[in-house]
């Protein structure tokens, strides 16, 4: 059964159309990937406003750390998966 608790497998979150969700992604295995450069401050920006558009994700906030970033977004649909990979 998915979601079951004990299987190992996180349960369906529900998402709530054009709510406002606090979101973190990190880097694959933690890598310190995102160094404080400005090329590559302005080459995620430039990725995560694409994806942001093509998915009607409005971006209100967002900081990048080394190893993941943390943003405040809004969601117009369920989604939300789609746009985060």
């Amino acid at each position: 059964m998915t979601g079951a608790v004990g299987s190992g497998v996180t349960p369906p979150r529900y998402i709530e159309p054009n709510a406002v969700y606090a979101i973190t992604r990190r880097v694959e295995g933690r890598r310190f990937l995102l160094r404080p450069d400005g090329a590559l401050n302005d080459l995620v920006r430039y990725y995560l406003a694409l994806f942001a558009q093509r998915h009607g994700v409005k971006i209100h906030v967002m900081v990048v750390m080394s190893t993941h970033f943390h943003m405040v977004a809004s969601v117009p649909d369920e989604n939300v998966s789609e746009f985060m990979h």
